[in-house]
């Protein structure tokens, strides 16, 4: 199955982070999510924007094996609202969660 989503807007008020026009898909396939290359999964706040794709491998509960690459363009970075830094960039993680 997949979940498409489209114009989403989530609040996490600890740091004071908006994103709003979320939108992209994830993909669940057997005991995997997927963020596809043609579909990111991708937010916005205060003019920059940053964008999700890969996958999550879900071994059990308390394990879970990711591939996720990230790109950001003027995206703010926020604690308590206030912004302490704008990112633009690449970055991309691999490996085991426990």
């Amino acid at each position: 199955g997949a979940l498409d989503l489209s114009d989403g807007h989530v609040r996490i008020e600890g740091l004071g982070q908006h994103l709003h026009g979320i939108s992209g898909r994830v993909e669940l396939q057997g005991d995997r999510l997927v963020f596809p290359d043609d579909h990111p999964l991708q937010a916005s706040d205060s003019g920059g924007t940053v964008s999700m794709r890969g996958r999550v491998s879900l071994d059990s509960l308390i394990q879970s094996r990711v591939s996720l690459a990230a790109t950001a363009r003027g995206f703010p970075v926020r604690r308590e609202g206030m912004v302490l830094a704008w990112l633009s960039g690449a970055a991309s993680i691999e490996g085991t969660i426990t």
